[in-house]
């Protein structure tokens, strides 16, 4: 294994020292080829994945003391490019609307509502699912959600009053034909 000259000067005298330098640095190199392997093959986000089951096993390694260093100690994870989630056009959310329109049960008006949550104020999908009653204000037109990190924020809703598609705010959030 190719070493730095500083380690070749430093292990010259201590024979162990030299053997775990070159233990370490092969499976360095061992590691780096796994996740370039995972690169060329997967995703990125598979590959960052499993240098973080990687470096996480071997840091529990050290703290065992199975092994004196980490390999991966220095390695870099790779880059994860920001991927924008996909989103649904105009014409998909009216087909989910007039799915839901069409089932007048419970079940539609349900998930007619919970669409429309989404789409009126863009919560996340946890924090709509944590909704409740309680957080819900009509007359301010507010929406109390939970969010990451348990930070609650407001949001506001499509206020019905004011003429359609008009928010309180101002915006322009309908989706009225």
């Amino acid at each position: 294994a190719d070493r730095p000259a500083y380690l070749t000067k430093a292990c010259a005298g201590d024979h162990e020292l030299r053997a775990r330098v070159n233990q370490m640095l092969a499976v360095s190199a061992e590691a780096e080829a796994f996740i370039t392997d995972l690169l060329e093959r997967w995703k990125p986000a598979t590959a960052h994945n499993r240098y973080r089951g990687c470096h996480a096993f071997f840091r529990w390694l050290v703290e065992e003391g199975e092994i004196r260093d980490n390999p991966m100690e220095r390695m870099k994870p790779p880059r994860l490019p920001e991927e924008p989630p996909p989103v649904l056009r105009e014409v998909e959310l009216r087909a989910l609307l007039v799915a839901c329109e069409r089932d007048k049960a419970f079940a539609g008006r349900r998930d007619e509502a919970i669409l429309r949550v989404f789409m009126d104020t863009g919560a996340r999908r946890g924090e709509v699912l944590n909704l409740s009653l309680a957080d819900v204000d009509l007359e301010q037109g507010l929406l109390r959600v939970t969010g990451k990190c348990r930070r609650s924020r407001k949001l506001p809703t499509l206020d019905h009053r004011n003429s359609p598609g008009e928010h309180p705010g101002g915006a322009d959030v309908s989706l009225a034909a």
